[in-house]
């Protein structure tokens, strides 16, 4: 789990994958796969998790550990497929421009991991071109779902598409989260790796949330400035995450003023409701300004949306898709 904010260092904390859902009735007998032996010996395989689950992680996680443990330096090229075109010469134009920023030849491509898959008609096209396009390369799938009722009712590929295993990842146990906490509270003698994890697990089970490294450094985050108060709901936890990170941020020009809190979550309610209402998730520079301004003009307010945005963007609360942005936890 890699952490999600710029005051905190990068972290790794290992995940399980298996060949049958954490909620299956029978998940007692499911065989785990390490991710390392899957990036090792890559091979054609579908990975189904919740969202919010740290999939893109897991498939950065891959690619690295391929190429570290490759005596040839072979890659494995993780493409979004919300970025990529669905004809054939699109993709290879694209898979050219994704070699030169890696700084690898066509030929060193060992496979593909697609991110951010939603099985469609042009998904399924992608993966048809791809496939026959560059032959005998694995192809890994990341495929994110909404409910955890949908991981073991997903419908398998289609229209001759064979990919025949399917992982799942599992939530993080009670150990892996003592291990993130211990690597997340090194340099902080004045807590205790026992009690922060007690802590986090009576706080994940008392707010009835996922076991995900995001919830966990959520209230790690949370525990690291305020060991003794515990959220009532998500909300609480995310507001008491954002106000912490707001107050640090350092990075606000002399000539600028630091934005009320308050006045800057209502003003992104705001902007979260159009674009709900739209059905939309990314978003352009101009229209956040222009959407934010539109609620400060209304509401009489002196914001810096500047200030906001920047913000926004140095916490990875919004990330670029292309020429786009959107929200990194949606």
């Amino acid at each position: 789990a890699r952490t999600c904010y710029s005051s905190k260092k990068l972290l790794w904390v290992d995940r399980d994958l298996a060949n049958l859902p954490e909620t299956a009735p029978d998940s007692e007998k499911a065989v785990f796969t390490s991710p390392e032996e899957l990036a090792k010996s890559p091979r054609s395989c579908v990975i189904r998790s919740p969202k919010q689950f740290g999939l893109s992680c897991l498939g950065r996680f891959l690619a690295l550990t391929h190429f570290r443990h490759s005596a040839a330096r072979t890659a494995l090229v993780m493409l979004d497929t919300t970025a990529v075109p669905h004809h054939r010469e699109g993709i290879v134009q694209h898979i050219q421009a994704r070699c030169q920023e890696l700084r690898i030849e066509t030929k060193s491509i060992a496979g593909f991991i697609l991110d951010n898959w939603v099985s469609g008609k042009g998904t399924r096209r992608l993966l048809r071109e791809l496939t026959a396009e560059y032959k005998n390369r694995p192809t890994i799938i990341l495929a994110g779902e909404d409910e955890f009722a949908e991981i073991a009712a997903a419908v398998e590929m289609e229209d001759g598409i064979s990919i025949d295993t399917t992982f799942y990842l599992w939530a993080l146990s009670r150990t892996k989260i003592r291990n993130l906490a211990a690597n997340y509270l090194q340099g902080m003698d004045s807590l205790d790796d026992d009690l922060v994890t007690k802590k986090v697990t009576d706080d994940i089970d008392a707010l009835k949330i996922h076991r995900t490294p995001l919830n966990c450094l959520l209230l790690l985050k949370l525990a690291e400035q305020a060991f003794d108060d515990s959220p009532v709901n998500r909300t609480e936890m995310i507001g008491g995450v954002l106000y912490l990170l707001f107050f640090q941020y350092d990075k606000i020009p002399r000539y600028a003023t630091r934005p009320d809190l308050k006045d800057c979550e209502f003003a992104l309610g705001y902007f979260c409701e159009t674009l709900i209402r739209s059905g939309r998730k990314t978003f352009t520079k101009t229209e956040f300004y222009r959407k934010i301004q539109e609620y400060c003009t209304k509401q009489i307010l002196d914001l810096d949306i500047e200030v906001l945005f920047a913000f926004l963007v140095t916490e990875n609360i919004l990330v670029r898709k292309g020429i786009d942005f959107e929200f990194r936890f949606i």
